[in-house]
């Protein structure tokens, strides 16, 4: 079988990239993002289909879509870490204390709760979070992207008795 770094890494770069821009809109950001995940699981299987001629199984989908997903994750954690450090957005702690604010939450009433989603550790738990959703959405698209990008079996055959001659 060819090799799917091409596809994995044009893809999940893409879907990185969008994942972060979408963060800037608020309430369908993340949202979006999610999509995005999605979507990032059924176009790599697209792309390598499409590049390769092949039919791929609903499990080759799963890990052509996880593997996107992982890259799309890393790409955006990088892009979203250099935007925080050029002070494009605020902080991790920054970003949590609006939300709550936003969500009616005083500092004070929640204590400890407060501090901690506010600290490092909190800011860990959120990366594994997003790491395990990412890795469902990879798991979703790619079997979308198998089902939906199946070649018909008249291609199929037609490709196969050419690869005959």
């Amino acid at each position: 079988m060819p090799k799917k770094t091409e596809s994995i890494l044009l893809v999940g770069v893409i879907a990185g990239l969008v994942g972060v821009l979408a963060s800037f809109i608020p309430a369908a950001g993340d949202f979006i993002g999610c999509l995005a995940y999605i979507g990032a699981g059924m176009l790599v299987v697209w792309h390598y289909a499409d590049k390769h001629s092949v039919t791929l199984t609903g499990g080759q989908g799963i890990g052509l879509g996880v593997l996107t997903c992982i890259a799309a994750f890393i790409t955006g954690l990088i892009l979203d870490g250099l935007l925080r450090a050029l002070a494009i957005k605020p902080s991790w702690q920054e970003e949590m204390r609006q939300g709550m604010e936003q969500g009616g939450a005083d500092m004070s009433q929640l204590g400890g709760f407060g501090e901690f989603m506010t600290s490092p550790g909190f800011v860990g738990v959120m990366i594994g979070v997003g790491l395990v959703f990412s890795l469902i959405a990879g798991v979703i698209g790619g079997v979308i992207g198998s089902k939906l990008f199946k070649r018909g079996e008249e291609e199929e055959k037609a490709q196969d008795s050419s690869d005959l001659i």
